[in-house]
């Protein structure tokens, strides 16, 4: 695998990486909108340069959960999925290293949602297909 440039993030106590090749910003959120009927994961929608997006906490998507409590220091990364965007709410933006992204090592639990992998503090961090994650929520 050749993709490099991947931006670090930490969400539900897990740290995970998302290809910046997809990444349009890294904001502080603004108000969300609740909407009902949402799958578990979606917080609601945000306005984001003029569009209305879907919100989802990004651990709670990964873990098949639903959001946590609100966090006002969270931030949120707008990605652009296919012809979509999706915010995807963060804990915390860790680094943006320009590194190799490795194939995912066999067997791992994320192999369906993860493009490949990079190596961080003596451990796998996986790089989130976001396609994949926009495909779980019907985005």
């Amino acid at each position: 695998m050749n993709t490099r440039g991947v931006l670090l993030v930490r969400s539900g106590g897990r740290r995970l990486g998302l290809p910046l090749s997809g990444i349009l910003e890294v904001a502080e959120p603004g108000g969300v909108n609740r909407v009902p009927g949402a799958a578990p994961a979606i917080r609601g929608v945000v306005q984001a340069r003029g569009r209305l997006v879907p919100l989802a906490h990004l651990g709670a998507l990964v873990a098949g959960e639903a959001c946590p409590a609100p966090d006002p220091d969270r931030s949120v990364v707008l990605a652009a999925v296919a012809d979509r965007w999706l915010a995807l709410e963060v804990d915390e933006v860790d680094a943006a290293p320009d590194e190799e992204v490795l194939p995912p090592p066999e067997g791992s639990e994320l192999a369906a949602w993860a493009i490949g992998v990079v190596r961080r503090d003596g451990g796998w961090v996986p790089i989130l297909n976001l396609d994949a994650l926009a495909d779980r929520l019907r985005v």
